[in-house]
């Protein structure tokens, strides 16, 4: 009996054996896959940063181009005199009100 248990144990050794290297095979498998989807990633993430940096160079010269244009520039213009006037009217009125106030 003792020999049968001996060979029960190698028996069950071998089998655990076979599992470990199965085991260790499959995340060998999965460790790969994850390095490569990660250079996969970093390659997309390359391309995106220059897609980006293109886009907000792109939009730096049509911001460019926008503002030279007369119309813009006259528009512009136009709105900072609006402004002015409209800070203007706002301080002849709060001086208004203070001296009405101060009455």
């Amino acid at each position: 009996t003792l020999v049968l248990r001996l060979r029960d144990n190698v028996m069950k050794m071998g089998e655990d054996l076979e599992q470990a290297a199965e085991t260790e095979a499959r995340e060998t498998e999965t460790a790969k896959r994850f390095q490569l989807r990660m250079e996969e990633m970093k390659v997309e993430m390359d391309e995106l940063v220059e897609r980006e940096q293109e886009a907000s160079r792109r939009c730096m010269e049509l911001v460019r181009t926008f503002d030279s244009t007369p119309n813009v520039i006259s528009l512009k213009q136009e709105r900072s005199e609006e402004r002015t006037h409209k800070c203007r009217k706002f301080e002849i009125n709060a001086q208004t009100s203070r001296n009405t106030q101060s009455n």
